[in-house]
């Protein structure tokens, strides 16, 4: 699973999220043998300096996450992102704080497989 983390900020909601990937059993194994139930986690945020903390926070604990800066009222597409490749965006209170939220919805829903979730 392709997981894509909208408007991540301080990682408050990329902490839940990256917990409710795991189960239990998963925690009682060694790191090395622990299951991680996505293939890729993109972390970002318009800022810089927040995604600079997060790599640094989850970067070295949680190798299969990724951290980019995306402005979501720009096409994700010319900033790096490939389009339609994400099972699930996360957008914890973060579309509402755009210029244009239908031309917002349309860059998140372009991020998205059939049948993926926001």
């Amino acid at each position: 699973m392709r997981v894509l983390e909208v408007g991540a900020g301080t990682g408050s909601m990329t902490r839940l999220a990256l917990k409710a990937l795991k189960t239990k059993e998963d925690m009682e194994l060694p790191e090395s043998a622990r299951l991680c139930r996505y293939s890729r986690y993109d972390f970002t945020d318009i800022s810089p300096s927040l995604v600079g903390a997060a790599q640094e926070e989850f970067g070295s604990t949680h190798p299969k996450t990724h951290f980019s800066r995306l402005d979501l009222e720009q096409d994700p597409e010319n900033q790096g992102f490939e389009l339609g490749t994400y099972d699930i965006v996360i957008a914890g209170n973060v579309l509402h704080a755009t210029a244009d939220i239908c031309k917002t919805l349309r860059h998140v829903r372009a991020s998205l497989k059939p049948g993926g979730r926001l």
